[in-house]
């Protein structure tokens, strides 16, 4: 898509549609604004940077992106987990918003037919959202609710706790997800992750991850299946996404890479401030 396209298209994009309430036909006058506002910003600087790969090569704009991952702190670098620091049953953890979007449906789609092969495991669903009330009407439809429970928001060490101990974190999103850093959270702690192949999301959890085709149900059972029957693999699979954010994502690597990009910016600049001893 050209530059004169994209801008095409945000703007149609941002018009009101004729059944939408007045306050929100005014609410086009600040999206409006906010386009031109990114546009003309963006004319102006003088690097642009993205959070990923994948988000860097979708722009349309004529000049150059570079990447500027966002950093995490590696909560395990060199934590030997066992099969014996699993919760029991075998647990798959989501973690995120509750929107159709994010595609928990096919999550518990999944859980289900993995159900039908009598496999002891249960799926945590932690985050809120609009949806969350049809997920948990449709893990009743599905006979899941035995399977499946809805712990809602927690603090972010309870998160990482849980994340810990399961066998995987399934991020199965429907969109495009430009750097899902949820996953990059889950490696932190040496935890594999499965992954819809859209977006970002395969660039954040790296070629130890499990993929799956988008939306596809039976490859992503099929995955979460393959982990109930070779744990030790899929432990191995998480120290080796561990090690992978420790090398790519590390606060000490973006520092560097920022530092670097300014230096190109401008070739004077050292990275310290003078007056300051």
């Amino acid at each position: 898509m050209s530059l004169f396209q994209r801008l095409r298209t945000e703007f149609v994009d941002s018009l009101p549609k004729p059944n939408y309430p007045l306050k929100w036909k005014l609410h086009t006058i600040v999206k409006l604004a906010k386009l031109a506002t990114r546009f003309l910003t963006a004319l102006i600087v003088d690097r642009h940077t993205a959070c990923s790969q994948f988000l860097a090569d979708s722009h349309s704009f004529p000049w150059k992106v570079t990447t500027l991952y966002n950093p995490i702190q590696v909560q395990d670098h060199g934590f030997q987990e066992t099969v014996d620091d699993l919760s029991k049953p075998d647990s798959f953890v989501y973690v995120g918003r509750l929107n159709p979007d994010k595609g928990v449906d096919l999550l518990l789609r999944a859980t289900k037919l993995l159900q039908t092969q009598n496999r002891d495991f249960r799926v945590l669903i932690i985050g809120d959202g609009g949806e969350a009330k049809a997920l948990q009407v449709l893990a009743t439809e599905l006979d899941i609710s035995n399977r499946v429970e809805f712990l809602g928001n927690c603090s972010q060490s309870k998160i990482l706790s849980i994340v810990r101990s399961a066998l995987a974190l399934v991020a199965p999103s429907r969109w495009q997800e430009p750097a899902g850093y949820v996953v990059l959270e889950a490696s932190s702690v040496s935890t594999c992750s499965i992954v819809a192949n859209v977006g970002g999301l395969p660039e954040m959890a790296g070629s130890h991850t499990f993929l799956f085709e988008q939306e596809n149900v039976e490859e992503l059972a099929a995955a979460m299946k393959f982990c109930l029957d070779h744990p030790e693999e899929t432990i191995e699979r998480g120290k080796g996404a561990n090690q992978y954010v420790s090398e790519r994502f590390s606060p000490a690597q973006t520092v560097d890479h920022l530092l670097k990009i300014y230096q190109e910016i401008s070739p004077n600049f050292n990275g310290q401030n003078e007056g300051m001893e």
